[in-house]
């Protein structure tokens, strides 16, 4: 289930954000985050179990959109 999930991040990614950027995935704080073409950081999805959602952020943190998952 987490690999569709992500795999459906990827491709939200691939065809929402600007070609330059990139994506990677952080274990640590468990989300999938965004950089430009410069390395810095644009911002990050999470996913969010009790909704069952991803859920978008800015770097600072604000709630961009969120997204229903199928059940």
């Amino acid at each position: 289930m987490k690999k569709i999930i992500l795999t459906s991040i990827i491709l939200f990614a691939v065809f929402t954000v600007n070609a330059q950027t990139s994506q990677k995935y952080n274990s640590l704080y468990d989300r999938t985050e965004f950089f430009d073409q410069y390395g810095k950081m644009t911002g990050y999805a999470k996913i969010n179990s009790v909704y069952n959602r991803v859920e978008y952020y800015d770097i600072y943190g604000k709630l961009l959109k969120y997204e229903k998952q199928s059940e």
